[in-house]
């Protein structure tokens, strides 16, 4: 039980990417937390479940104590490192689809989550477990001292909430927030795995910061257009492919099969709203593929291509590192390194006879969010 529990921990604080990358639809707490020993449960007797569209109709108030609310649900150390590097020399910063801000409140900081398509608003501050924490854990695993001092551990190691405001949800009636309404927002910023056992899995609404931050800080992408929406998600996304050993270009063919499926969304979709909403048509993935190379500092050409004068045309993106070396090439059908020297004979050697291509301007049609293909007459080969 301890090497599992332990186990399944470590998976989640490693690779936070793997967890989920959009807001769940509800938050569950247990019905008979105590707020004496911080959130805990120690029957377990039901939960209290809450859709997240039921925020639009409550309020937002501060708790009683001005210190506010301490509860035991953990929240990892790279949250709160990010948090802070996140809003370093900003008051407040939009992170799709929140607004989160802080304030300085004696020793603490408190950060304020807003999500103003939900209207779920709530205040909390992070701080190392006290003693008394530490001794709740103590007095959970007292017949088992291999999975208390893991869990200690790993209390020791990471951070809990501190809730100081919150939503009146349960009793919107009231201008008050009562101890399960604190619980409420702990566990919305809690980790999806709570190692306590007792305290509701969370809901980790910030539990992708991390790796947005480092996206954001860690590569230097070239800026040839701005990024509409989605930036940090779309930062991660080329971070996530950054790490993956062997070739850019071919992991980058491979990620995009892996996660996005065919279909029209309607209109055209610039990369970043694709890779969030994983759904487009040929034109949209290549013009991802384009993108994503261009920032990565890839020698890229656009062209669109077609088999023969009476087929219908793709886009096909050419790129090259250094501004030297064979092309390669990359549609949606498939990816190939080093191709030739001359770009113009790429299509050519890779789909045999004697294709017509053409180049494109990418960022007018990022601009219009349209490919409007040329006239018959302008096709190299026709």
């Amino acid at each position: 039980m301890a090497n599992i529990l332990l186990l399944l921990f470590t998976f989640f604080l490693i690779d936070p990417s793997l967890l989920w990358s959009l807001e769940e639809d509800r938050v569950v707490i247990y019905s008979d937390a105590s707020p004496k020993d911080f959130g805990k449960s120690w029957k377990r007797h039901g939960v209290r479940t809450i859709s997240f569209h039921e925020f639009a109709s409550t309020r937002t108030f501060s708790v009683s104590d001005p210190d506010g609310v301490l509860t035991a649900v953990l929240v990892d150390a790279r949250v709160e490192q990010a948090l802070r590097k996140f809003l370093e020399g900003f008051q407040e910063r939009w992170m799709d689809p929140s607004w989160i801000w802080s304030e300085r409140r004696g020793n603490r900081t408190v950060y304020t989550y807003f999500n103003p398509t939900l209207r779920l608003q709530f205040s909390f501050s992070l701080e190392k477990p006290n003693e008394k924490i530490l001794a709740l854990i103590d007095r959970t695993y007292g017949k088992d001292p291999v999975t208390r001092q893991e869990v200690r551990e790993v209390y020791q190691k990471n951070y809990v909430v501190r809730v100081h405001a919150a939503e009146n949800i349960f009793e919107p009636w009231l201008d008050t927030i009562t101890f399960d309404e604190v619980l409420l927002a702990a566990t919305l910023v809690g980790n999806t795995f709570q190692p306590l056992w007792g305290v509701h899995d969370g809901c980790g609404l910030l539990q992708n910061l991390p790796d947005r931050v480092e996206a954001e800080s860690s590569l230097p992408l070239v800026t040839y257009r701005p990024i509409q929406v989605n930036k940090s998600e779309y930062h991660s996304f080329i971070l996530r492919v950054h790490r993956l050993a062997g070739s850019f270009p071919k992991n980058l063919w491979n990620e995009v099969n892996r996660i996005l499926e065919t279909g029209d969304m309607g209109g055209l979709q610039v990369p970043e709203e694709l890779i969030v909403r994983k759904k487009g048509r040929d034109e949209e993935k290549a013009l991802l593929y384009y993108d994503v190379l261009t920032r990565m500092g890839y020698e890229t050409r656009l062209v669109g291509v077609r088999r023969s004068v009476g087929e219908d045309p793709f886009l096909m993106v050419l790129y090259r590192e250094g501004g030297r070396g064979n092309w390669g090439a990359i549609w949606v059908d498939r990816h190939e390194s080093g191709v030739s020297a001359d770009w113009k004979l790429v299509p050519s050697i890779l789909l045999g006879g004697e294709p017509l291509f053409v180049p494109m301007d990418p960022l007018k049609i990022f601009q219009q969010k349209r490919v409007d293909w040329p006239e018959t007459a302008q096709w190299i080969g026709s």
